[in-house]
């Protein structure tokens, strides 16, 4: 069984005991890592920070319009949040109603799926990323964000320790005071510190989560299954 990382290997393994168990991480290609930055279409008159995923009930994303309402929309007035994706109707329907009900119209906006370049572009366009999911596998916008130099709000819920570990984002508590903390500490964050946090994970990826580092363990663990030998230490 191969799993994409440590929780997902446990959980596996919970489920069976008997059944050997890798770690191998989903990767980012290296023209999406290398692709140029064009922000020719996006103002700078505000701050932004972007959610990209699947609008679906289990991202969470309501959290954050309550942490943003919890802390005060004053305090927000040079920030825009923007939430991109396919969208699930009902919970669109959903968010937009607690939208209208925190007053917060004037700070989010639905842009819809984004893909290809477009997702590159908008990628780039922000000042950090957010994922308040329940929980995920392993969120592979997670390590997009981090390809494309920005720091990286995120749950317990994700397996994204390495934000706290390699100081280039926010891991916090799968909880709406969890992600309240996080836009406090967002808030608490000077410009220069976020994009030296957002260079770092850059180098993260660059170091581990590119396709051309992760696919040599794919090998490595088909060659030990197909001619034995030392079994690979990305087990569990």
């Amino acid at each position: 069984l191969v799993a994409c990382a440590m929780h997902e290997a446990l959980t596996l393994k919970e489920m069976f005991p008997d059944q050997e168990v890798a770690i191998i991480p989903n990767g980012v290609s290296l023209e999406f890592f290398n692709a140029q930055r064009n922000l020719n279409n996006f103002s700078n008159d505000k701050k932004r920070i972007l959610f990209l995923s699947q609008i679906i009930p289990v991202k969470g994303v309501e959290r954050v319009l309550k942490g943003l309402y919890s802390i005060g929309i004053d305090k927000f007035s040079n920030w825009e949040f923007i939430i991109a994706g396919y969208e699930n109707v009902n919970y669109k329907e959903f968010l937009v109603k607690t939208i209208n009900q925190l007053n917060l119209n004037s700070l989010v906006s639905f842009v819809g799926p984004k893909i290809e370049q477009d997702k590159i572009d908008i990628f780039d366009s922000a000042n950090v990323f957010i994922l308040p999911s329940f929980n995920e596998n392993y969120g592979i916008v997670v390590a997009e964000a981090l390809a494309r130099g920005i720091p990286v709000i995120t749950t317990k819920g994700t397996p994204w320790e390495e934000l706290n570990t390699n100081n280039c984002g926010f891991w916090v508590n799968n909880s709406d005071e969890g992600i309240k903390f996080s836009l406090m500490k967002l808030l608490e964050t000077s410009d220069n510190e976020l994009i030296k946090m957002g260079n770092r994970g850059k180098q993260l990826i660059e170091r581990k989560y590119l396709w051309n580092k992760t696919t040599l363990k794919t090998i490595e663990l088909y060659d030990w299954i197909l001619n034995g030998g030392v079994r690979p230490d990305f087990f569990i």
